[in-house]
């Protein structure tokens, strides 16, 4: 029996590099259906850029050429998620 699991990235190339490298040395992610999801840069609400082109490319470059069964990655045009500015 197959399971899925999602994999939320954003701009950090470095960290989802590792956690790409650790999971593609895992026999048993194989065995998982991945579907990935990357949030946009910009909030079209504000106008506010949260990441760098050069960080969305990096990501998607990393997810492209893993060699996990990846069965979708979703980009996202618009930055979607809550992000706390206090902290």
């Amino acid at each position: 029996m197959k399971i899925a699991s999602a994999l939320m990235c954003f701009k950090r190339p470095d960290y989802l590099e590792e956690t790409i490298t650790s999971l593609e040395n895992a026999e048993e992610a194989n065995e998982v259906n991945w579907y990935v999801f990357q949030d946009g840069a910009e909030n079209k609400l504000t106008g506010e850029i949260y990441a760098t082109q050069e960080e969305l490319d990096s990501v998607s470059k990393i997810i492209n050429n893993s060699t996990l069964p990846i069965k979708e990655f979703i980009q996202q045009e618009n930055n979607i998620s809550p992000v706390n500015r206090d902290t």
